[in-house]
């Protein structure tokens, strides 16, 4: 399954405050209910509406089901012949069927970074479960919300996977990218697009907070991502994103996909252009941030 934080993962007792956070979250991480759930059930939806792809529900690492959207989360480590896939999300073009890396939020440093915060504010001792068993700080409030955002970026993932699917995408062959080079790359950036509007499309149609809570997890992975890039100290950014004049390096991918950190920073940019009014975002800020990435071997 897929990564989970140890402060969604874990099984709390009935009333339990965390617990109630958790739930009143939408239950970050999860896939079975929650945000996760209902948003994959908006995709199936919205696949069927707009492209005529009619599927009776989804898969979690079941056997394939050619009805149904198949969902299979790996570990690289245990299973080898995934490997070309790791930290990665990819629809493989087939049988409904996506891959993803069971670690996929593992590999962005701002999760680790936000759950050690979180731990700072226990008492000495005390297990996490506690964390909110006292009043507490607006600062813990804000930081496990951001927490829970991260988790929700998986969905942004996944839907923007789906959205591949429902527009009949293919991956393009070597032999496409080798002597049709400049095709295959006006190609590919219009499947991302496509993949893209697909995935704001059923975020829009899901009305339930999910919106806000998908936007900010990308936002706060991008920062973590973006922090990482220039070697930020802690991987904390000294300043906020609209005052980043840096170029930023990202090593170029050797898969079907670009590096992660451009498409969230493609993802934010449409964010942008849909939304110019949400509350969380800067207009002009993540353009400009994508127009700085310097691609590198």
């Amino acid at each position: 399954m897929p990564y989970m934080s140890k402060y969604f993962a874990f099984k709390y007792p009935s009333g339990s405050k965390l617990g109630g956070y958790a739930e009143m979250s939408l239950w970050p991480g999860s896939l079975d209910r929650g945000l996760g759930r209902d948003c994959l059930n908006a995709a199936l939806k919205l696949a069927e509406e707009k492209h005529g792809l009619k599927l009776e529900g989804f898969n979690i690492n079941g056997l394939p089901d050619e009805r149904k959207l198949n969902l299979y989360f790996f570990d690289p480590k245990t299973a080898p012949q995934f490997s070309k896939f790791k930290n990665q999300c990819v629809y493989v073009g087939f049988k409904h069927i996506i891959l993803c890396d069971a670690g996929f939020l593992a590999q962005f440093s701002e999760i680790p970074l936000i759950e050690k915060k979180l731990d700072g504010y226990l008492e000495p001792g005390a297990h996490f479960s506690t964390l909110l068993d006292k009043r507490q700080p607006y600062i813990v409030n804000f930081t496990l919300h951001g927490l829970g955002a991260s988790h929700h970026t998986m969905m942004w993932a996944l839907l923007h996977e789906i959205g591949h699917m429902a527009n009949a995408h293919q991956p393009l062959s070597q032999v496409q990218r080798i002597f049709r080079a400049h095709q295959s790359k006006i190609r590919a950036q219009e499947m991302e697009n496509e993949a893209d509007e697909f995935a704001v499309a059923a975020l829009q149609s899901y009305t339930d907070g999910g919106l806000g809570l998908v936007v900010g997890g990308v936002q706060n992975v991008t920062t973590g991502l973006i922090a990482a890039a220039l070697n930020a100290p802690n991987g904390m950014l000294p300043v906020r994103l609209a005052e980043i004049e840096d170029p930023i390096p990202v090593t170029r991918s050797n898969g079907t996909h670009p590096p992660m950190i451009i498409r969230l920073l493609d993802a934010m940019v449409v964010f942008e252009k849909t939304f110019p009014d949400f509350s969380q975002l800067d207009n002009p800020t993540f353009k400009r941030l994508r127009s700085q990435i310097i691609l590198r071997p």
